[in-house]
């Protein structure tokens, strides 16, 4: 998918949320460790600035990631978790991984001190309950020796405990406007070599609710109809099935349908 093809690479090669960017680089650059909260809607970049973080602060390794059966994503830098995929086996699956982590951790290193510890990557951190809240709190305390650098992601800021959140970097990736992913939609649109005129950047930017889809929908449109015609309708695949299923629904309204 293009979405992820073009996911920028590093820190440097965002062409939106450049504010955050630039100053996660710096963050690097100073080779400080600490937790990060990264907060803001759904498609506004937040896992794109935490792939580059970890690339720009460990290099090509931190990408290049192996699935169990979690699923978890890891390399020799970072473990990549969703914890709403996790359920009723957070506690001990956290505190498991982190036992493993401080087993994986280097000496210390003047010269790379961030690269001396393993990166926890916690995804919708905002969705678990206040009591698997107060555990990811607890585990920063506990094991506060190597695990310097949590990186925490969530979409509802309101819903994470105080005590996590001040415990945390707070980076805010806000919700893009029309420019902003009219602005990706062009440098998607350059790199897979298309002609794609405004008005109809615009027709899919604002269409969309952040980036993901907007960049879905492009590539979605490129394969119903290229060259693009201003007028043709805007619909990602997914939508369009869905579309189809309901007609076919309300065309023949009996029990085999549940069965397609």
């Amino acid at each position: 998918l293009w979405v992820n093809k073009h996911r920028p690479e590093s820190l440097s090669s965002f062409v939106i949320n450049c504010r955050q960017a630039h100053d996660l680089k710096q963050l690097i650059s100073a080779g400080h460790c600490h937790h990060l909260l990264f907060e803001g809607p759904p498609g506004c970049g937040k896992k794109s600035l935490i792939m580059a973080l970890l690339r720009d602060a460990f290099g090509i390794s931190a990408w290049l990631g192996t699935k169990v059966s979690l699923p978890i994503a890891s390399s020799a830098h970072h473990v990549e978790l969703n914890l709403l995929h996790v359920g009723v086996y957070l506690r001990p699956v956290l505190t498991t991984l982190l036992k493993e982590m401080k087993v994986a951790c280097t000496a210390y290193d003047n010269d790379s001190y961030i690269r001396s510890y393993k990166v926890l990557v916690l995804h919708d951190a905002d969705e678990v309950s206040a009591e698997a809240q107060q555990h990811i709190r607890w585990l920063m305390d506990r094991y506060s020796d190597y695990c310097k650098f949590m990186l925490l992601c969530c979409s509802q800021p309101s819903k994470l405990s105080d005590s996590v959140r001040l415990r945390c970097i707070v980076v805010d990736v806000h919700n893009p406007t029309v420019d902003d992913v009219v602005q990706v939609l062009y440098f998607v649109a350059k790199r897979e070599n298309l002609d794609l005129q405004e008005h109809f950047a615009w027709r899919i930017a604002k269409a969309s609710k952040n980036f993901r889809q907007a960049v879905l929908s492009l590539e979605a449109c490129k394969l119903k109809q290229y060259p693009f015609d201003e007028n043709q309708v805007i619909a990602i695949e997914w939508e369009n099935d869905i579309v189809s299923m309901a007609r076919d629904i309300i065309d023949e309204q009996n029990p085999r349908r549940y069965y397609l």
